[in-house]
């Protein structure tokens, strides 16, 4: 339930190298190893918090045109091969898509010129659409007229203090879904998958929230985890000194796990239908099953099921039997005071590693 929705948990990762801090981009935005991914990631991340967009519509350019360039990649249109942006858009295309994946003579033959009207109309309309940037943050306002202009403004003024590193950082879980960093995503991917697979440091986590709401956790068949506002306290050596309803009650609990009303009805209730006085009968029943349940000498549970809490001697059986994987997980992977789930990232220079957490 916390682990399925991004919303409801988030993730916590630390450093256990000293040499090698991590970086996060804003206050609760993705971690990663690296500063140079964090500084590339800012812009594109808190562009928004610094800067206004506006588009603007000016006059389409002027002029004969008989094709227009246009990349058979990506599809952008480039502008006519004559034209005085054509070089200066051509350049920028390769800039920000292509130069990591083909030198630029390469990308050169990727450019295709178009004789199509449509086409051509279609780059005066886009070129006839300017979007201008406005700080927010100052005073008077700085208005800039490219994406380039933007981001070294933004890099001069406002990158150093939107990068925060240190040994432990802590996202939300939605930053931790985008997280760019490969060894730090698979660290957060493995964390999730074994506390899936075995939850107990989340219970851990959330224990004590639920003994100050007045809540009791509790074990029960199968090292289930139970919550409930009683805890279960098995009769003890006194249970043949009760009244007959009730010791009737805990026999046939006793001899059927998991009965329900409809047996108490049928063994206890349906014999004495007869009789004159089987509503005081009947009331007296329900009167010591209510008494057993708010006791917690009988466990009614979630399903409308009765069975009595495990004695001393069967709880320790049943944890010696169906705890050992448990046992083992936290051995693997020691409970830290504020941790729910830990996982282990190689660092790219060995043997330095980071380990990652995930903290409700």
């Amino acid at each position: 339930m916390f682990l399925n929705k991004p919303e409801r948990h988030r993730v916590r990762v630390s450093s256990n190298a000293p040499s090698h801090p991590l970086y996060q981009v804003g206050e609760g935005g993705p971690v990663t190893t690296s500063r140079q991914a964090a500084e590339r990631e800012a812009f594109r991340e808190l562009k928004a918090n610094y800067y206004a967009e506006e588009t603007q519509q000016l006059e389409a350019p002027k002029g004969n045109y008989s094709n227009v360039g246009r990349c058979r990649l990506s599809g952008v249109l480039l502008g006519p091969t004559n034209h005085h942006g054509y070089q200066p858009a051509l350049r920028k295309l390769y800039e920000a898509r292509f130069s990591r994946r083909m030198d630029f003579n390469e990308f050169l033959r990727q450019i295709e010129v178009v004789s199509d009207p449509a086409v051509i109309e279609a780059w005066k309309t886009q070129v006839s659409c300017v979007t201008v940037f406005r700080t927010t943050q100052e005073a008077e306002p700085v208005e800039f007229k490219s994406a380039q202009e933007v981001e070294a403004h933004f890099r001069a003024q406002y990158l150093e203090k939107c990068i925060r590193s240190g040994k432990t950082l802590e996202m939300s879980g939605i930053a931790s879904r985008n997280v760019g960093d490969r060894q730090i995503r698979d660290a957060i991917r493995s964390a999730w998958e074994k506390e899936r697979s075995f939850p107990a440091q989340t219970v851990n986590r959330l224990r004590p929230h639920f003994q100050d709401a007045g809540l009791h956790i509790w074990k029960h068949r199968k090292r289930i985890l139970f919550v409930s506002t009683v805890r279960p306290v098995r009769f003890g050596s006194d249970a043949q000194s009760v009244s007959r309803h009730i010791a009737d009650i805990l026999n046939i609990i006793e001899a059927s796990p998991k009965c329900t009303r409809a047996d108490f009805s049928t063994h206890l209730l349906k014999p004495h239908e007869a009789e004159a006085d089987f509503q005081k009968i009947k009331a007296a029943l329900a009167s010591d099953l209510h008494w057993l349940i708010g006791s917690g000498h009988v466990i009614e549970f979630h399903d409308g099921t009765f069975e009595l809490p495990l004695a001393p001697k069967e709880a320790a059986k049943e944890d010696a039997e169906t705890g050992r994987r448990g046992n083992a997980e936290e051995e693997q992977a020691p409970l830290a005071e504020e941790a729910v789930a830990e996982a282990e990232v190689k660092s790219q220079t060995p043997p330095a590693h980071a380990c990652g957490e995930a903290a409700v």
